[in-house]
């Protein structure tokens, strides 16, 4: 904490404003965090600071609240407080939205691995189709393009056996968070 009058040498002046301006705070926590990134580094230590919000340093979470003094003394003997739970609900969503990115994570890598494998299919089909120069062989090809269609089929029969349940859970979670949270905006206006 620092005064935000200037010092002179007949003693404090006028309060100077310009400390009051979110340019300056800004300014003085990257400062803050490139001095302990020197001191890390001296130290040998992996661990960095960035003073940039979650948001703009691209990470999907949800910023817990400063407990203060008080509250971390009580939490630290076992008592729980409101600012204590409003961390923990947080964290708790912040887990929540985790496994639901991760989830979407998976499904995408599976859905671009079976656009992969049909691209691979259809590549090969094509070649299949320009190779057959007689009847025999457009016969052998029709077949073999029922074939692939049949197993086509199969494989999008066993895709969406196994992707359904799972977003289905996922959109059940979305649908509970987002309750979640709805009343959580209901209990903060009620508290207010």
């Amino acid at each position: 904490m620092l005064t935000t009058r200037t010092v002179t040498p007949e003693g404090f002046g006028n309060k100077n404003r310009e400390w009051n301006s979110k340019q300056i705070l800004v300014e003085w926590r990257e400062s803050w965090a490139e001095i302990n990134k020197r001191k890390f580094e001296q130290k040998g230590l992996a661990e960095r600071i960035d003073h940039r919000a979650l948001k703009a340093q691209g990470i999907d979470r949800e910023p817990t609240i400063h407990l203060g003094a008080t509250a971390t003394a009580l939490e630290r003997q076992g008592i729980r407080t409101q600012r204590g739970d409003i961390n923990r609900e947080i964290q708790r969503r912040n887990e929540t939205r985790e496994a639901l990115n991760a989830a979407q994570r998976i499904l995408a890598e599976q859905c671009k691995t079976a656009k992969t494998a049909q691209a691979m299919e259809k590549q090969e089909q094509t070649e299949a189709m320009q190779n057959a120069k007689s009847l025999e062989e457009q016969h052998k090809a029709e077949k073999a393009e029922q074939i692939v269609e049949k197993m086509r089929e199969q494989q999008k029969a066993r895709d969406l056996a196994e992707i359904e349940p799972r977003m289905d859970a996922i959109e059940n979670e979305f649908l509970a968070f987002k309750w979640e949270l709805r009343g959580l905006k209901e209990a903060c206006i009620e508290i207010r």
